[in-house]
């Protein structure tokens, strides 16, 4: 399935207030559902992510990274334990591919798996109740699901069959605004366009919850144990902001200048989004030699600004790594 993703990247001026102070909806029009049916679907997930899926409980969903051998994330996704199916949250144009690549292993699996993007929709809520004070928290029923993804935002997740759910906010925003809302809560999301960049600890998904270091072994494993416990992770994501001229992509790269004016790839962005007067608020993994040096997006251009994330970063251990 493939959406149209122009939209995501500008946010209007007139819509700012509304998602700074007041309660507000945004459809996540780029998010699908893909569902995992059957009693082997956790043990399944458990050899193809890097999330611990024996941690899953309907009370808490779980954030995960599928890997290629190198260990380069190619997805990003939030599973939903619903008890007699897990739901698999990502961008939906990844959804073929990732289908594809499952199907191979699923025969060896009492598992099945769908795509019921057509029968529920993704919803942003901002500055609302959420279903719990702790991020991932959830809560179901058969009409909609709930997950707590920051102090003020959640994700809703409702039935095609009950429209009259959607609008019970104040204020409805565009798309644009989730993927902002993800930038301020340093949240990473992968599209086409940054799958094989980055590690998943560049992302911070041991922050976040995405990466266990003490569960069995899973595609791109060796790679991210070893980068991590012998302290060769050069890179990392951070939160910046600046002005620029036009909207800015995901991996379009991140330069750095150095004292005689020349300019270095230093990174690349995850997401981005452009607001008024060309104000640009993003997410880049940047190469940590360079992250307290001067950035830029363009030649000529604008200083970028580095702000803090609102989680805290483990230190990594010293010690050699696990396999399962």
């Amino acid at each position: 399935m493939t959406v149209d993703t122009t939209t995501l990247w500008t946010c209007q001026a007139s819509d700012y207030p509304h998602f700074e102070h007041e309660p507000y909806t945004a459809h996540a029009s780029h998010w699908g559902i893909i569902e995992l049916k059957g009693p082997d679907a956790a043990k399944f997930l458990q050899g193809q992510c890097t999330a611990d899926t024996s941690q899953l409980h309907p009370d808490h969903a779980l954030p995960a990274a599928t890997l290629n051998l190198k260990g380069r994330v190619l997805e990003l996704f939030l599973i939903i334990d619903l008890g007699s199916s897990l739901f698999l949250i990502m961008p939906s144009d990844l959804m073929t591919e990732f289908m594809q690549r499952m199907q191979r292993y699923l025969a060896f699996s009492q598992t099945t798996q769908r795509d019921v993007s057509s029968s529920w929709s993704c919803w942003i809520d901002g500055r609302k109740e959420g279903p719990g004070p702790e991020r991932w928290s959830c809560r179901s029923s058969t009409q909609e699901i709930e997950v707590r993804l920051s102090e003020h935002r959640s994700l809703r997740i409702l039935s095609g069959d009950h429209p009259d759910l959607v609008h019970r906010s104040v204020h409805a925003l565009p798309s644009a605004f989730c993927i902002l809302g993800d930038i301020r809560d340093g949240l990473p999301v992968i599209f086409p366009a940054t799958r094989d960049l980055f590690l998943p600890q560049m992302l911070h998904g041991q922050a976040l919850g995405s990466l266990s270091f003490s569960k069995g072994c899973y595609t791109g494993q060796e790679v991210v144990a070893r980068t991590w416990f012998r302290g060769q992770i050069k890179q990392s994501m951070y939160r910046l902001t600046g002005i620029h001229e036009y909207p800015v992509l995901p991996a379009q790269t991140v330069y750095h200048q150095d004292e005689q004016g020349q300019m270095h790839a230093a990174g690349h962005t995850v997401i981005a989004v452009q607001g008024p007067e060309q104000h640009i608020e993003l997410l880049a993994v940047i190469r940590e030699e360079w992250a307290d040096q001067q950035l830029l997006l363009q030649p000529q251009g604008h200083f970028l600004k580095k702000n803090p994330l609102p989680y805290a970063i483990p230190v990594r251990e010293n010690r050699p790594p696990q396999h399962g």
